[in-house]
């Protein structure tokens, strides 16, 4: 404890401390060692225990400064943490843009869309990107006939009484 989620200056970012000795690396880092001596955060059980009263006081700390002061600092020190990325954020990542995740296809209503590549790469075949993601009810014919089992008929009876 901690181990989660919290709100930086510009974004977020999750700080896994992981036992007493990277919370006290934590808490030199924050400027905040006396959190580290305080008796009723000294020992992991006494932060679980004191969670309540913990929580808040970190919260603030970390809402002080930005996400990559927290994971440049806490990473150099041992103490596991990570930004939480949104997705342009991911998808401009060096080691995305290495690995090509993300790809656009045309769309037939939207132009052309980013989405995001297939992460597994196996040496002896790459994946391919033939189509688009599908529009609202583009394939629910083939899905009722070859899920559901329907006939025509019964997929027109659905459609005239306003169900599809």
């Amino acid at each position: 404890m901690p181990y989660q989620v919290f709100a930086a200056a510009d974004g977020h970012v999750v700080i896994a401390v992981g036992n007493d000795s990277q919370y006290a690396k934590f808490c030199e880092i924050a400027g905040r060692p006396d959190l580290a001596a305080d008796p009723r955060f000294t020992s992991n059980a006494e932060r679980v225990r004191n969670r309540a009263l913990l929580v808040p006081l970190l919260e603030a700390i970390v809402r002080d400064k930005p996400a990559a002061f927290w994971t440049g600092k806490l990473e150099a020190a041992g103490v596991p943490c990570g930004p939480i990325n949104s997705i342009a954020q991911a998808l401009a990542d060096p080691q995305a843009v290495a690995r090509g995740l993300r790809i656009e296809l045309p769309h037939p209503t939207a132009g052309t869309v980013p989405l995001v590549g297939m992460p597994i790469r196996m040496s002896a075949s790459s994946p391919s990107y033939e189509r688009p993601p599908p529009l609202l009810g583009e394939h629910t014919d083939e899905v009722l006939r070859e899920v559901a089992g329907l006939h025509a008929d019964e997929i027109a009876a659905l459609r005239s009484r306003g169900v599809l």
